[in-house]
């Protein structure tokens, strides 16, 4: 079972000892999810992304994906995430907006 499957299994239990399981496999998921973003295709991200997203990985895929789709895409999501009310979401919009002129959400 991948780590992606196995954090569902533990969200919404409410039991302290899982959501320190979720901390650590979330841990786990963004430092894969770094590793591949850096480097993968627009097709693999835009699969990656629709299994898990947060905030922080978006906003890694658009300051540090090499592939120009996969940083749009990172825009996409987190103005997604924004609209729907995320504030963390429009934080990082907010930080990196002006390091990333070229691409807007």
């Amino acid at each position: 079972m991948e780590e992606i499957d196995l954090i569902v299994t533990k969200q919404l239990t409410n039991r302290p000892n899982d959501r320190t399981d979720i901390r650590f496999l979330q841990d786990k998921i963004e430092a894969a999810y770094r590793d591949r973003l850096r480097t993968c295709s627009a097709e693999e991200a835009q699969e990656m992304l629709a299994r898990f997203a947060t905030p922080e990985i978006a906003a890694f895929a658009v300051k540090e994906a090499s592939d120009a789709d996969v940083r749009s895409l990172g825009w996409k999501l987190l103005d997604e995430m924004r609209q729907a009310g995320d504030p963390f979401a429009e934080d990082l919009i907010r930080e990196i907006e002006p390091h990333n002129r070229g691409i807007k959400p």
